[in-house]
């Protein structure tokens, strides 16, 4: 089973890396991993796939993203910078993955902090990597950074 699991990412890579070559246009490939992206979700969703398909989906979409993402930044402008990761109590990284695929495709840089990460250390990014002051930053669990923070 894993030799088909590669062998099926191997063919994806290669259908990309050829589509590249020929000049097709790298916003375009992500835009149908997104449709598919969209397409599993809505599978699992259902009952009809499983966290393992998830699990491989994303491998293959990295493995995508790794090769595209080159290609676009030399036709990206840089846009700003985001401090990414997971809060604390959180291991799962699947949806902060491919988030970061799609922001770095849209031109930012991402600081990607990891799963589980403490509120403090989303601060001490902010202090890091920032130029400004941010007022306030929302997620989920309603982690919020506030200019005084900073």
């Amino acid at each position: 089973m894993t030799h088909l699991l590669i062998s099926m990412r191997e063919r994806v890579l290669s259908i990309v890396e050829g589509l590249l070559r020929e000049g097709k246009d790298p916003s375009e490939i992500l835009e149908a991993c997104r449709k598919a992206a969209a397409a599993i979700s809505e599978r699992f969703e259902r009952g009809e796939y499983f966290l393992s398909e998830l699990v491989f989906a994303s491998e293959i979409f990295s493995g995508v993203m790794r090769v595209v993402l080159p290609v676009l930044k030399r036709e990206v402008k840089p846009v700003g910078t985001i401090i990414l990761g997971t809060v604390q109590g959180d291991i799962h990284d699947i949806g902060k993955n491919i988030f970061k695929a799609f922001a770095e495709a849209a031109g930012f840089r991402v600081i990607d902090l990891g799963v589980d990460v403490p509120p403090e250390r989303f601060v001490e990014a902010v202090r890091d990597h920032s130029r400004y002051s941010w007022h306030e930053w929302t997620a989920n669990h309603k982690l919020r950074v506030h200019e005084e923070d900073c």
